[in-house]
């Protein structure tokens, strides 16, 4: 993540890195609601666990350390 974008990130989340509180709708039901922690590689949590991270095209991405987040 280039410098400018961590900045714009942090201003508009300024916990950011503390993780997030995430909650995915579909239509008018919640289907995932979980504390999600923001980590730099996956060897910082454990196997199964969601994490959000800055992938190699430097999108803020989501996703379950060795399993199918869609499948979740």
């Amino acid at each position: 993540m280039d410098e400018h974008s961590a900045d714009t990130l942090l201003k508009l989340y300024p916990d950011f890195l503390e993780g997030l509180s995430l909650d995915l709708p579909q239509g008018e039901k919640i289907v995932y609601g979980d504390q999600v922690p923001y980590v730099n590689t996956f060897g910082e949590v454990g196997f199964g666990k969601p994490v959000i991270y800055i992938n190699d095209l430097l999108y803020v991405s989501l996703a379950i350390n060795q399993r199918n987040f869609v499948a979740k």
